[in-house]
């Protein structure tokens, strides 16, 4: 009778489950890594994009200045209107490419940003999910010593009546045996 009740409350005989809760927790730990590290992958491409990119916008802004300059020079000689021209179309091509320059660098950082952010998410997320199956773990530890130490008890307790009937028996037999000696 206690067996089945020790049973009922989860510390007898169960089904094995189709994974232990440990590995579940180690799998999902494995997975957050990953795609943290995916992440911080990503970021690290985005920042050193943003690095080549702010190398092409100040050459860029360099050529522009240069540009500008010479002309400026161009613009100061009568006999150069050509060159002014051609320079004038040098100058609107240079400053687009700064501007869309710009952009790019623009959404790279917003990008590299939404990344890091996204990787110390995760980060946090694995911390909590380690934390969890740290005490996952313990709790596991503490309530198999328990559910062992309380089997061993039930066995313990259901062996007692078994006791007490053989203790009964030999008490009979000993009666019999001294009405068998006082008797004969």
């Amino acid at each position: 009778m206690l067996r089945r009740l020790f049973e009922r409350w989860g510390g007898g005989a169960r089904r094995a489950p189709s994974e232990d809760p440990l590995q579940t927790y180690d799998r999902l730990i494995n997975e957050l890594e990953r795609q943290g590290t995916t992440f911080r992958q990503g970021a690290a491409t985005l920042l050193s994009l943003r690095t080549e990119l702010r190398e092409a916008l100040d050459t860029a802004r360099a050529q522009s200045a240069d540009v500008e300059g010479r002309l400026g020079l161009a613009r100061g000689r009568p006999d150069a209107r050509a060159v002014a021209g051609a320079l004038e179309g040098d100058l609107r091509d240079l400053k687009h490419r700064v501007a869309e320059l710009d952009q790019q660098l623009a959404r790279a950082d917003a990008d590299a940003a939404l990344l890091l952010e996204g990787a110390r998410a995760i980060q946090e997320d694995l911390k909590r999910l380690q934390a969890e199956r740290d005490h996952a773990r313990h709790t596991l530890t503490v309530d198999h010593t328990v559910s062992t130490t309380l089997r061993a008890r039930v066995e313990r307790l259901e062996a007692s009546p078994m006791l007490e009937a053989a203790r009964d028996e030999v008490t009979r037999a000993h009666a019999l045996a001294e009405i068998y000696r006082g008797g004969g």
